[in-house]
């Protein structure tokens, strides 16, 4: 919490919203009243709900930005988030605790190649014998190269 000394400034708290965009991806939204005049923001991440480390300041996290996403995060895991307001060397006191958990990775078909095979399947000619390709026309008798 903020430790207010005499003539010091109180900031308001923000209030943080965390969803899993994808397996990898978290989208992190907050709201905060403005007109405090701050610089900007403190993100912070845990994996454990106790232990935080700041993954965005105000100079990536202006006055005015309201999101962000948080990208290569490992599938299937939970995380925490926290943010504050920030003016010079005046933090505001830590919004809630956001908790969210990224999906599974998406499986992927495993596709294996067989020797002489096309997507397992054996390829195959026509026969020998199966004729002409163009119905009606005889090789043989087209030997001047006119065709019928």
């Amino acid at each position: 919490a903020q430790v207010k000394t005499p003539g010091q400034e109180e900031l308001p708290i923000p209030v943080l919203g965390a969803t899993a965009a994808s397996s990898d991806k978290i989208s992190l939204s907050w709201q905060y009243s403005s007109g405090a005049g701050i610089d900007g923001f403190r993100l912070e991440r845990s994996i454990d709900g106790a232990n935080f480390t700041e993954i965005g300041g105000p100079s990536v996290l202006t006055a005015s930005t309201t999101s962000c996403t948080n990208s290569n995060r490992s599938p299937a895991t939970t995380y925490y988030y926290r943010i504050r307001a920030a003016k010079g060397t005046i933090n505001s006191g830590y919004s809630n605790v956001a908790q969210v958990k990224t999906p599974p990775a998406e499986s992927q078909p495993t596709f294996i190649a067989i020797p002489g095979t096309i997507n397992g399947n054996t390829p195959t000619e026509p026969p020998k014998d199966a004729g002409p390709a163009t119905p009606g026309y005889d090789p043989e008798r087209d030997k001047g190269g006119s065709r019928p």
